[in-house]
């Protein structure tokens, strides 16, 4: 079953030229421009944020690449979804009537950013960062 994106998927030809650079590299890297950067093209400067951080985070490191993509399909598995979206229709209205495209994306982003930190901090029990001490 198919379900229409929430925000248009931007497509290269009607993307800026910084988004359509980014395209390219995603293109010639992997053979496909993933979704979500057609999505992310809206907001070039963090598309390009995103896909400098994923690099590394992909690449061959002290795992292999291929190992960390099975733990992303993993990942969604668990969730029982494609992407482990679990914001229902009425509570996107609800955001829809109160944010454009671009804060949506920025709004999601952050979230979703927060949940990893989250997720890292917990993981491996890094201690809370005490605050600066005062002067």
């Amino acid at each position: 079953m198919s379900v229409a994106p929430r925000i248009p998927l931007l497509e290269r030809e009607s993307a800026t030229p910084d988004a359509q650079k980014i395209y390219d590299a995603l293109l010639a890297a992997r053979g496909v421009v993933p979704n979500m950067f057609k999505v992310l093209g809206y907001r070039p400067e963090i598309a390009q944020g995103v896909a400098g951080f994923l690099k590394p985070l992909l690449s061959d490191g002290a795992l292999p690449g291929s190992y960390k993509e099975l733990i992303a399909i993993r990942v969604s598995q668990r969730h029982r979804c494609a992407y482990a979206d679990a914001i229902d229709d009425p509570f996107y209205a609800s955001l829809k009537s109160s944010f454009t495209d671009l804060e949506l994306i920025e709004l999601f982003l952050t979230a979703a950013a927060f949940e990893m930190f989250r997720r890292f901090i917990d993981g491996l029990r890094i201690p809370v960062t005490p605050p600066p001490a005062s002067t």
